[in-house]
């Protein structure tokens, strides 16, 4: 059998069709002429980028048809062009087939990005080399493949996204995001559809989220005396016990909430005062997930919605005391 055989990949990936279907074209050409683009994984956090690459990988072939090891880089380590260069461009030079693997592209430094330039040119001459105080370093692009990733797209240098294809995965259904879950549980245990749903619910979704929410169930189950049946009962228990709230909410985003509740419309700095977050934090964070939800609008100050106020009263209980402004 053909590692490479279209019909057998990505049969662990859940959803992701659009982005699968060309990835199918590129490794079809791949194995077949020997062509195949830069690639560069894109989407939000969570969404699986690093996954959905590596699998990739996995699909690589050598012109003999056998498998091109991977060797995966995390850009935040490349600070310098002496380190890339010594640590993993001799290693790519004396390689006879290879995919290298750049996750977080977006952190690598300006230097390190100068010699990707190079490397990566869209000459039709496939051997690219590269002389970095007195060593030559050459790569064969019909023998090494280059995949990154990143979730920051604004920081990568321009000049280098254009030498690349980009793969945008999009979000996950809520069916999906339960298969996720279903899939990383595995068949250690059983339980409804809505129970699922529920669960799903809390993960913002986050695929991520949901492969940590599998874990967090299987070590449940192990100190449950029913280890294969995970119940309605058992899923409070489980939010009980590690704080999960409704819809995913972390205390930072409901406090500040609760201060716009309270305080009403707030500038930035009075948020950063009233709840300790830093300014960067709640831009970055907290402001991204309560606007995704609607539980916030921003028009000049902060504002809590009325769908945010609904939440806190379902979350604390009781409708929260509205008191005039004292900041």
């Amino acid at each position: 059998m053909v590692i490479g055989m279209n019909q057998n990949r990505f049969s662990a990936v859940v959803g992701q069709r659009e982005q699968i279907s060309a990835l199918n074209f590129y490794l079809d050409a791949q194995n077949k002429a020997g062509i195949f683009p830069f690639l560069l994984f894109t989407g939000a956090k969570g969404v699986g980028k690093t996954n959905l690459a590596r699998e990739t990988t996995r699909y690589l072939l050598n012109s003999d048809g056998t498998k091109k090891p991977r060797l995966e880089v995390n850009c935040a380590n490349l600070k310098n062009g002496k380190i890339f260069a010594e640590m993993y461009l001799s290693y790519i030079r004396d390689s006879q087939g290879l995919c290298l693997l750049l996750d977080e592209i977006h952190a690598m430094s300006s230097e390190v990005t100068a010699i990707l330039l190079t490397l990566l040119t869209t000459d039709d001459n496939p051997i690219r080399e590269f002389k970095y105080e007195g060593s030559t370093y050459s790569w064969d692009i019909r023998k090494i493949n280059v995949v990154a990733c990143s979730s920051e797209n604004d920081k990568i240098f321009p000049p280098l996204i254009d030498r690349m294809t980009k793969i945008d995965l999009g979000p996950y259904s809520e069916k999906e995001l339960g298969d996720i879950l279903v899939q990383h549980i595995g068949g250690q245990a059983g339980f409804g559809d809505d129970l699922i749903l529920d669960i799903v619910s809390t993960m913002k979704g986050n695929a991520r989220a949901c492969v940590k929410r599998a874990l967090e169930i299987k070590t449940f189950l192990a100190q449950s005396n029913t280890p294969t049946l995970f119940s309605t009962t058992d899923w409070q228990s489980l939010r009980q016990k590690l704080g999960i709230k409704e819809m995913g909410m972390t205390n930072s985003e409901l406090s500040v909430l609760r201060v716009l509740d309270k305080h009403g419309p707030s500038t930035l700095q009075m948020l950063h005062a009233s709840t300790g977050l830093s300014r960067s934090c709640i831009r970055a964070e907290v402001e991204n997930e309560l606007l995704r939800h609607g539980f916030l609008k921003i028009e000049g100050l902060r504002k809590i919605t009325q769908a945010g106020r609904e939440l806190l009263e379902r979350i604390d209980g009781k409708k929260p005391q509205v008191l005039p402004a004292t900041i």
